[in-house]
């Protein structure tokens, strides 16, 4: 079982396609004790800015660190 449903947290991250590897690392680093199930990812255009922007949804619990 992944785990109970009010243990589960969800986190969006997105960037230009040229900073979001940044921000992930960022979000890694911000959080190091979690516990990643899985990550969606997704693209889009923004036509008014010329940019590709790259999202994830993070889904993922904080590790048990009683055990």
């Amino acid at each position: 079982m992944i785990g109970k449903a009010s243990e589960i947290k969800f986190q969006h991250v997105y960037d230009r396609q040229t900073r979001f590897e940044e921000q992930m690392e960022l979000w890694n680093l911000s959080n190091p004790n979690a516990e990643v199930i899985r990550v969606e990812f997704s693209t889009n255009y923004d036509h008014s800015d010329s940019a590709t922007l790259v999202h994830a949804l993070i889904i993922y619990k904080e590790a048990n660190t009683h055990e």
